[in-house]
């Protein structure tokens, strides 16, 4: 979900004098955000310090992925690597595609809308047991992280990739590459005709604007959006396929491939940058933190902030 609540503050549109203040607060405290986390990763890059030590060197021995992260799959090497990670996205995607056809008859009788909903809901419950357990039955060294080791303590000691400046730095850079996606739109179709066609919002924040009138619809929009799925999103991308496009392209290619499949599984023409850029920033806070809590706690506050807004009686996202 893209916060354009920003832009509708700057036209006069936010329903009241709290929420522009509130939401030009976190505006401002996410770029001030990224603009030292830029300035320490480039005094990190210009003092060129040592890379990290990894511990495993009777796995890494053996060619297998010892990259020390907390809730990642380590991913063997080569072709046996490429099969685990096919059947976990096979396993992953051929669950919820089945959850989904296999609801179809018993939800006929409802609404379009809470039939959406309850589909959504069982299917990422589903998915996300998946995630959780079927790398661990395929997989002969330890799968997720804290599986094998437990939690590391303490939590996000990481300064400003902690995922409250964190969320505020993604919130502040969506929020630009939507404005400036609507600010070109807007130019071509004075100068040229053409439009880029951003004028629709995503189903889900349609679903949400529709539900406010129903206190147990909301409920479980809330649910879904605010828990299951930033939980199986997060699994997935990050957790999953993040660190295997890493392991054969680098952490930057990884990133920006991962960032592209998470914008366009949205299926929002709207959505597709701006989520794109997200997802790319969200690899950056898992690389940074090495902790994929850190990154489920990101995404869950940025559809939390975007599901309040709503909530206010914000206009529904383009």
């Amino acid at each position: 979900m893209i916060p354009d609540f920003f832009i509708a503050s700057l036209t006069g549109d936010a329903p009241g004098m709290a929420v522009q203040a509130w939401q030009g607060a976190l505006f401002l405290a996410g770029v001030a955000t990224l603009a030292l986390l830029a300035r320490a990763e480039l005094q990190k890059r210009r003092h060129a310090s040592r890379p990290p030590e990894h511990s495993g060197a009777a796995q890494a021995a053996q060619g297998w992925d010892t990259d020390p992260a907390c809730g990642a799959i380590t991913w063997p090497r080569g072709s046996q690597g490429l099969k685990y990670f096919l059947r976990t996205v096979m396993a992953t995607l051929g669950t919820y595609f089945f959850v989904m056809v296999f609801l179809v008859p018993f939800t006929r009788g409802a609404g379009e809308v809470v039939r959406a909903t309850l589909m959504t809901i069982a299917g990422q419950m589903a998915v996300l047991v998946v995630l959780l357990l079927f790398p661990l039955f395929q997989n002969p060294n330890p799968g997720f992280r804290y599986q094998a080791g437990g939690w590391r303590p303490p939590w996000f000691p990481h300064g400003l990739w902690h995922p409250l400046p964190a969320f505020a730095g993604g919130l502040a850079l969506t929020s630009g590459v939507s404005l400036a996606q609507m600010f070109l739109d807007k130019v071509l179709a004075r100068h040229t005709g053409i439009t880029l066609g951003l004028d629709k919002a995503q189903d889900v924040v349609m679903h949400i604007a529709n539900a406010r009138d129903n206190p147990a619809h909301l409920l479980a929009m809330g649910v879904s959006v605010v828990i299951l799925a930033p939980l199986t999103e997060e699994l997935f991308f990050r957790g999953i396929v993040y660190p295997f496009a890493k392991s054969r392209m680098g952490a930057l290619p990884g990133a920006l491939l991962t960032g592209v499949i998470f914008g366009a599984i949205h299926a929002s023409a709207t959505a597709f940058l701006p989520l794109a850029v997200f997802g790319v920033f969200l690899c950056l806070v898992y690389e940074r933190t090495r902790d994929i809590r850190a990154v489920v706690l990101v995404h869950a506050l940025f559809n939390l902030n975007t599901f309040l807004l709503l909530l206010a009686g914000l206009p529904p996202n383009p």
